[in-house]
């Protein structure tokens, strides 16, 4: 169940955005987690004594202090990547440019952000287990496709069925990119480097709003410009959805 009901204030347009949002990481966190636990009951490590030192401090168990430092440094990692390395990137271009090259100074940091985002896509899906987990997210989207033709739920009725879907996370991902470059380039250039990456982050919920009501836009309408629109991001899914196998 979600809090973004309808008729309800967290139902409201762009506002339901953002919690669907929230609720996806935290759920994507939990299940990431579980699925770390089950992993390591499988593997036999003895603990660094950096884990076991800060396991007694924080009064948790050695498990959860890994799962957290690993949570951490994947956080981390998602603003360097995203956020401060386009920020960097964009700043060395245009070093000291006039103001007026604020625009141009957002613009070259979003379209960095996206090479990137479409990179590490790439670069994923060249991961024997990633394969593997694209092939479960081919036959999630078949699934659901199936279940709206109001077929009967059977593997050779899903597989007839398309592996993009146009309600996909990835598609969503990509409109955050979009939105983000030009919500960043209206904003303008502070010559701050920390109030640009912080009136980033902030603004990073908002953005996610409007690219949730905008996904449901493009998924219930059928006309040329939106077809158009929803185009690039069913051609992105090819990266993170593979056919799946009958198992």
């Amino acid at each position: 169940t979600t809090k973004a009901q309808k008729g309800t204030f967290w139902g409201l347009p762009i506002i339901r955005g953002v919690v669907t949002f929230i609720e996806s990481l935290t759920t994507g966190m939990n299940t990431l987690t579980e699925s770390a636990k089950l992993a390591g009951e499988d593997i036999e490590e003895e603990p660094t004594k950096f884990e076991k030192w800060l396991s007694e401090k924080l009064g948790k168990s050695v498990e959860s202090v890994v799962i957290g430092i690993a949570v951490i440094l994947a956080v981390a990692l998602s603003v360097g990547l995203f956020f401060m390395l386009p920020l960097g990137i964009s700043s060395l271009v245009f070093g000291k440019a006039a103001s007026v090259a604020g625009v141009w100074k957002s613009l070259t940091e979003g379209l960095v952000r996206l090479i990137i985002f479409i990179g590490y896509l790439l670069l994923c899906s060249r991961i024997k287990d990633v394969k593997r987990t694209f092939m479960y997210h081919g036959a999630e989207h078949k699934t659901i496709a199936c279940y709206e033709a109001e077929e009967e739920l059977t593997p050779e009725n899903a597989a007839r069925h398309s592996r993009l879907h146009p309600r996909c996370g990835t598609s969503f991902l990509l409109l955050v990119m979009i939105i983000t470059i030009l919500v960043y380039a209206c904003l303008g250039w502070n010559e701050s480097w920390l109030l640009r990456l912080g009136s980033r982050l902030i603004m990073l919920p908002i953005i996610a709003g409007l690219s949730y009501e905008l996904l449901k836009f493009l998924a219930k309408h059928d006309n040329l410009l939106v077809r158009a629109l929803r185009w690039p991001g069913l051609q992105l899914q090819r990266l993170t959805t593979s056919e799946p196998d009958d198992s």
